[in-house]
């Protein structure tokens, strides 16, 4: 008489299609993140272009938002945003579990680990602007002839 496999469980399957949810949320999230990696490489290369050919000169640290930032600041605000979408990538890619980020979602439970716990893109401006402040200062602030 043949055996029988014992038939998956609803709780085994809920369990599964959870993962399933887990792994495709992961995917879609490291294919944005690079995507906007890209196009911010391809932004610092026209910045980087653009300070080529009209010889830029550091103007002190930066004010107001980022969004209003020019010339150097800009192109120093971008190499924050790369960098942080870069840790990001790291983390997506190594871990291969999607990242949550608390602002977007004030009103929700986190489901997961402490460490998934990583700002957007967007929520992380704050931040980005302090590392773009520095930076450009460190890189542009005594190194520019006047």
């Amino acid at each position: 008489m043949a055996v029988k496999a014992p038939r998956k469980s609803t709780d085994q399957d809920a369990i599964e299609a959870a993962r399933l949810e887990r792994i495709a949320t992961c995917e879609q999230q490291l294919a944005e993140d690079r995507d906007t990696a890209l196009n911010t490489l391809k932004r610092i290369g026209m910045g980087i272009a653009a300070w080529n050919d009209a010889g830029w000169q550091y103007e002190g640290r930066p004010t107001g938002e980022p969004a209003t930032w020019k010339r150097l600041h800009k192109l120093a605000f971008l190499f924050a945003q790369l960098a942080w979408l870069d840790s990001r990538i790291n983390h997506l890619d190594g871990m291969a579990t999607p990242l949550w980020c608390p602002p977007c979602h004030a009103a929700e439970q986190f489901p997961g680990n402490p460490w998934m716990q990583y700002e957007c893109l967007e929520h992380a401006e704050a931040y980005n602007a302090r590392t773009a402040a520095s930076m450009a200062s460190n890189w542009f602030g005594g190194a520019m002839p006047h």
